[in-house]
């Protein structure tokens, strides 16, 4: 029986990886199969910034952020060196393509700020 969890998850993070490559020119995007971990998918910029990526993904068209943001994975991907950027990538809703969000978070700030970012 199929893991719909699984494939919506999966659906994104591979949507993510095409989209670093191709549309953004990321000179390395890859998923992190089978990640119960901090990243879900790991990508290097041109200019060899790496940037790790907790991708979630809800059937809900209205999720509340309070909850996702205390996500354990997702605090962790807080907790990793300055060095790294850290975004979560929240998909909304079943049919809606393109109600997705990106966050990054700031460490100055300590706290999660919203980027427009097309995948």
């Amino acid at each position: 029986m199929p893991n719909k969890n699984y494939d919506r998850g999966y659906a994104l993070e591979n949507r993510l990886v095409n989209s670093l490559l191709v549309k953004h020119r990321f000179i390395y995007a890859a998923r992190i199969a089978g990640s119960h971990s901090v990243a879900d998918v790991v990508g290097i910029t041109p200019n060899g910034i790496t940037i790790f990526f907790q991708c979630k993904s809800t059937e809900k068209d209205f999720i509340q952020l309070t909850n996702i943001f205390r996500d354990d994975n997702v605090m962790k991907l807080r907790e990793l060196p300055e060095q790294v950027r850290k975004v979560l990538v929240i998909k909304e809703g079943l049919n809606k393509r393109n109600n997705i969000h990106f966050f990054r978070w700031f460490e100055t700030e300590q706290r999660w700020i919203t980027f427009n970012f097309k995948i």
